[in-house]
């Protein structure tokens, strides 16, 4: 079992969303074959000083080689994350 966890991708001004990255991401595995067994949200621990907006992330848990996890990830970040957004 591959966990391929995002967080972080969305921006207050420029749109996006974490929740809708989770989803491409599990929708590019099943196109390669992957089986996808869940999509998890993820709450983060509250005490931690400097988290997201959020405090949460998102976690795909699916049966694929953690490369093509990775790379399908790395896909979706940058075909859609709004990462230029200062805050």
């Amino acid at each position: 079992m591959t966990v391929v966890a995002v967080d972080d991708t969305d921006s207050r001004e420029r749109g996006m969303c974490t929740t809708y990255a989770a989803h491409r991401i599990a929708e590019r595995l099943r196109d390669r074959g992957a089986t996808v067994e869940r999509v998890l949200l993820v709450r983060l621990n509250p005490a931690v000083e400097y988290k997201t907006r959020g405090n949460a992330a998102l976690a795909v848990h699916a049966d694929v080689d953690p490369r093509v996890g990775l790379e399908v990830a790395e896909e979706v970040v940058a075909d859609a994350a709004k990462t230029a957004d200062p805050r």
